[in-house]
């Protein structure tokens, strides 16, 4: 998630937090490789003896699939301070982005691949 860090950027520094907003739609279709989509479950701790409870990613896609997304961001974030105001502006959206999200877009990326010339909102001269 490089996007979040800022390395797309000239000035980038590990040590100053200067990533940008990044917005993520239809989380509802995401899509697993082998067989996590039967086998994978996710595993939190209550702070309680025998508390270690497990949720398949299953009933995750049928609560929360944008906790997909964000779980999966998370682990490739560094463990450090950053990680937390990075992963506030990850917006992750089960269906279609609000229209503020949409109109603000610098890049999309659609059918696989990023085509600049046509994402790139051009600047409006006033």
């Amino acid at each position: 998630m490089s996007a979040t860090k800022g390395k797309h950027k000239p000035t980038y520094d590990p040590a100053v937090d200067a990533g940008d907003y990044v917005v993520v739609s239809d989380a509802l279709k995401v899509h697993l490789t082998g067989k996590k989509a039967t086998d994978k479950k996710y595993f939190h701790h209550t702070g309680w003896m025998g508390g270690l409870k497990e949720t398949p990613i299953t009933r995750m896609r049928e609560r929360r699939p944008e906790e997909i997304i964000r779980k999966a961001v998370s682990g490739m974030l560094p463990k450090n301070t950053f990680r937390d105001r990075r992963l506030e502006r990850l917006k992750i959206f089960s269906g279609e982005a609000p229209e503020v999200y949409k109109s603000n877009a610098l890049r999309t990326w659609r059918d696989g691949s990023v085509d600049e010339s046509t994402s790139v909102q051009q600047e409006v001269k006033a």
